[in-house]
């Protein structure tokens, strides 16, 4: 399970977690400026931005599950399975292994509008790391410092590039259908609830958190993109770093 959270009060942080009962020996792994990034089917990357994030270092190369570059854009990827579909190499286009996505956006772009057109190019194929490292189903979140949000899923119909208006992301199903599944929580507030029950009923507002009582509580992805945007949109926002990273770091914890 994953959940990922742009959370940009003040100052911008880019969170997401990876919930999951196994470790695959991730662990944070700085790639300096102008390192070698070798692709399989386009010419490497030599001179580029640094990034840092949490990896598999796999024979020297860093396979990121998530990251960000110094110049302030960050990007998931996000278990999507039974969605996520790569594709065969396509001549004209940036024929881009899912494993070296991360790397090749990362390494060029410094905003989203910068990834954006990258991602025009781009052809994400179902090329292995390795015979025994073979591809994983995901679909990925990318935010700049400024709070713009996108995300890409490649599906059975072809690639799309979502504009992200909620700043989250979680698994399945495809981003458009969590978005419009937040139609159906139009009365879940911070706030107490106010009795439109009947007007010939007293209500008794009995316990504080009332107004979130009907946010669903399952661990279920469609459920956790509920929590984890009410969350974002409902959270304090505070003056200092430390304060604003305690408020997040929960959400992302018991999302």
């Amino acid at each position: 399970m994953c959940s990922s959270i742009i959370f940009s009060p003040k100052d911008h942080y880019f969170g997401r977690n990876l919930d999951l009962e196994i470790t695959f020996g991730q662990q944070v792994i700085i790639t300096p400026r102008d390192y070698v990034f070798k692709f399989r089917d386009m010419p490497e990357i030599d001179h580029h931005y640094a990034m840092v994030g949490i990896a598999l270092n796999a024979g020297g190369y860093p396979l990121y599950f998530d990251a960000a570059n110094e110049k302030g854009l960050g990007m998931g990827g996000l278990n999507y399975p039974d969605n996520a579909i790569y594709y065969d190499v396509k001549e004209g286009k940036d024929n881009i292994a899912s494993f070296e996505f991360i790397p090749w956006i990362l390494s060029q772009a410094a905003t989203v509008e910068e990834a954006k057109k990258l991602l025009a190019k781009i052809n994400i194929t179902k090329k292995n790391f390795s015979d025994k490292m073979h591809v994983s189903p995901l679909h990925w979140i990318i935010a700049d410092k400024t709070g713009a949000s996108i995300v890409v899923e490649t599906d059975a119909d072809g690639m799309h590039v979502y504009d992200n208006p909620v700043g989250c992301l979680t698994n399945n199903p495809q981003f458009p259908k969590q978005l419009f599944n937040l139609n159906n929580y139009q009365d879940v507030s911070p706030a107490m609830p106010k009795n439109n029950f009947s007007s010939k009923i007293n209500m008794d507002g009995y316990s504080r958190g009332l107004g979130s009582r009907n946010l669903p509580g399952g661990m279920d992805a469609e459920s956790r993109f509920v929590r984890v945007a009410f969350n974002k949109f409902n959270a304090p926002v505070a003056d200092t770093e430390e304060e604003n990273i305690d408020t997040l770091l929960p959400h992302l914890a018991f999302s």
